[in-house]
């Protein structure tokens, strides 16, 4: 039935990582974008929320029923694809597509104040190296998250949450989490309400506010070649069927396009 179908998908995309059309600076700086990208995606997967896709502007699809519906995109300089995904994925019939394969343009532009363009041309003009978020952030959230039986109920929520890391913890009361998870307690019937409210409130916008407040206290972000092997290792500790390829950073990006190919992160053993 209609009802069923996925009312959008975000595209399997993969950038030319050579050519002859760009520099091969500009091919080194796109490999370590696309990595950051897939790496966050895993690391957010791996956090156990819900609705981590990829957000390029390129590669994704959507239904004109639910384009319209959700008021279509914004006019934002940059990011309006990210904002727009993030809100119809909430809905809960959003995919991912792997039978086919957009490959977008690793050009460097300046058209925009962040995204694809402006990275490779930062990286590719002025050698700088390709950082991202802290892997043991993922490893706070994750732990969080395993606790929503816990915040559903309240019995033993003080353990919980004394138990978490000193960093979230003060996220957590900046951002008045106690009081916005009495409101979903109390508005949710149900374990499936209860989960989609609590998700709701705890978004990939949040996520981010996380990762940003925690970049300024202590957990400045890494270079990806040092963190995506570290989030291999998490996803996969015993390195069952991943191999170890160092910081190479064209062959972790093989192996995480092949992750995104699977369409989840592996189970943590």
């Amino acid at each position: 039935p209609a009802i069923n179908l996925p009312e959008g998908c975000s595209v399997r995309f993969e950038h030319p990582l050579s050519g002859e059309e760009f520099s091969p600076e500009v091919y080194e700086a796109i490999a370590q974008y696309e990595l950051h990208l897939r790496y966050y995606l895993q690391a957010v997967r791996y956090t156990g929320y819900p609705y981590a896709y990829h957000t390029v502007g390129s590669s994704f699809a959507v239904r004109a029923g639910v384009y319209c519906l959700e008021g279509g995109m914004n006019r934002r300089q940059g990011g309006e694809d990210f904002y727009f995904i993030q809100k119809v994925a909430q809905r809960g019939k959003w995919s991912s597509c792997n039978t086919t394969c957009v490959v977008p343009s690793p050009r460097p532009s300046d058209r925009v104040p962040f995204g694809t363009g402006p990275v490779v041309r930062r990286l590719s003009h002025k050698g700088e190296v390709m950082t991202t978020y802290d892997p043991r952030l993922f490893g706070m959230l994750r732990k969080l998250f395993s606790g929503m039986d816990t915040m559903r109920t309240g019995v033993g929520l003080d353990h919980l949450m004394k138990s978490q890391s000193g960093v979230l913890q003060a996220f957590l009361e900046e951002q008045q989490f106690e009081g916005a998870l009495e409101e979903i307690r109390s508005n949710s019937a149900s374990v499936p309400a209860f989960r989609k409210r609590f998700w709701r409130w705890f978004n990939m916008f949040r996520i981010l506010k996380f990762l940003h407040f925690a970049r300024e206290r202590g957990f400045p972000d890494p270079p990806v070649e040092k963190a995506a092997p570290e989030m291999l290792r998490l996803i996969d500790p015993e390195s069952l069927g991943i191999p170890s390829v160092g910081g190479d950073v064209k062959k972790l990006l093989l192996i995480y396009r092949m992750l995104d190919g699977m369409g989840a992160t592996l189970s943590p053993q």
